[in-house]
């Protein structure tokens, strides 16, 4: 004996990243605009039964019933400012020894605490171009 119901189901549909340039943003960094949120698909299917048991499923209709919403995500393309020149040794000297080192002067011999501050992200060489100048 052959039957047949309809059967319903929901799918999630996943959402999209999307980069958006923000110049307002330090180069390199990220920041969440928008959180991404799943849509839903319901799915209908008409299910044939033999003697109680599915022979056959078709796909008879699908509405999505909730779009996903995409994840926003800013990129900073600020360029970075150069630090101005300082008598403290310690900042040219920061690229040379790792960070929370000391560094001795070179002329007088002061000892001095490396502290320039590197970027948070550094995505490629351009990001670095504030350090032109700069030898170790």
């Amino acid at each position: 004996m052959q039957t047949t119901r309809t059967e319903v189901e929901t799918r999630e549909i996943p959402y999209e990243t999307r980069l958006v340039r923000d110049p307002a943003l330090p180069r390199g960094a990220k920041k969440v605009e928008t959180q991404g949120v799943p849509g839903v698909e319901t799915l209908h299917y008409l299910v044939t039964l033999t003697d109680g048991r599915p022979t056959d499923r078709k796909l008879i209709d699908a509405v999505v019933t909730r779009q996903p919403q995409h994840k926003v995500v800013a990129l900073g393309t600020q360029n970075p400012r150069r630090p101005a020149h300082s008598s403290n040794c310690g900042e040219a000297l920061n690229f040379c020894v790792p960070l929370g080192r000391h560094a001795i002067c070179p002329g007088d011999g002061r000892e001095e605490d490396a502290t320039v501050p590197m970027p948070d992200l550094v995505l490629s060489s351009d990001d670095l171009g504030y350090l032109e100048g700069l030898a170790c």
